[in-house]
């Protein structure tokens, strides 16, 4: 994500990189076990901004890439930053000068990551190999710009895995028409669903009390899917608002609301349970 104002607070950033760094970590570290079934790692950035850390965190996205990418045993051999702003591209080739990405080649993408173009550049790099594993993070201004499209995840090795920020109320996007703002939202997290297939759980994770709505959703495998739970629970400390978090796989209930809460604003919510009291009352008669 670019440095544009008004994206997060605090307590929000140091949550999402905390997250971010124990997810890309323990995939890096589980590939670089698996000789043979892995034989390559690449780790895509789709909003990589401007390469500074951020002074919430001390973090930024592509910084936590190049630490997990730098680890000796592992085999991620290409990292991916694709920006689309161009003072923001600019000072991220600036910044990687002072980054340390191990063997990895760190491959710079100006574009904007929803582009079919970039989108195609991004397969080319990535491959064909089914031995390839690969991580991918979004993390753009707001749900309106994301980027985990079907035409990407579609064209992703077996071994892929993901975690995107949806800002569900950034700039009051929540004045949007539901009924072109839900289905087009759902849309997101149902491709998202269908990529995962059945070896992957998705995990849906929402701020409590968040006047912006911020949302996450991961991909990872089955097995680790309590474990990643676990770690989020742990990161929550930094949102003492409270954290809803799901997993698709074992509660679909509880992930289908969470979902529902985050893309609806307070006064849809009541309205749809009085239509769904209404119903069951007519079913009854």
């Amino acid at each position: 994500m670019g440095s544009a104002k008004g994206v997060g607070s605090s307590n929000r950033t140091v949550f999402k990189h905390k997250v971010l760094g124990k997810v890309v970590g323990r995939e890096v570290g589980a590939a670089g076990r698996m000789p043979g079934r892995v034989t390559r790692q690449v780790l895509i950035d789709l909003t990589a901004g401007d390469g500074r850390d951020t002074a919430e965190s001390g973090l930024c996205s592509p910084g936590i890439l190049a630490h997990h990418a730098a680890y000796p045993k592992g085999v991620v051999d290409t990292v991916i930053l694709v920006e689309r702003d161009r003072n923001s591209v600019a000072s991220l080739r600036e910044s990687l000068k002072a980054r340390d990405f191990g063997r990895a080649r760190v491959v710079v993408i100006h574009g904007d990551s929803r582009d079919s173009d970039v989108i195609e550049r991004i397969i080319e790099e990535v491959g064909p190999t089914p031995t390839t594993a690969v991580f991918i993070y979004s993390d753009p201004n707001a749900i309106t710009q994301h980027a985990l499209s079907e035409q990407l995840l579609s064209e992703m090795p077996e071994m892929t895995t993901t975690m995107s920020t949806l800002g569900c109320n950034v700039g009051g996007l929540l004045r949007l028409d539901q009924q072109k703002r839900v289905p087009t939202w759902s849309a997101h997290v149902n491709t998202v669903i269908a990529q995962a297939g059945a070896g992957r759980d998705v995990i849906f994770v929402a701020l409590q009390r968040d006047d912006s709505r911020w949302a996450y959703l991961l991909t990872t495998p089955n097995a680790w899917s309590a474990a990643t739970i676990r770690e989020i629970e742990k990161a929550s400390a930094d949102w003492p608002k409270g954290v809803g978090i799901a997993s698709n796989r074992t509660d679909h209930k509880k992930f289908a609301d969470l979902v529902l809460k985050a893309f609806c604003t307070a006064d849809e919510l009541k309205e749809m349970s009085r239509e769904r009291d209404s119903e069951e009352e007519g079913e009854q008669q």
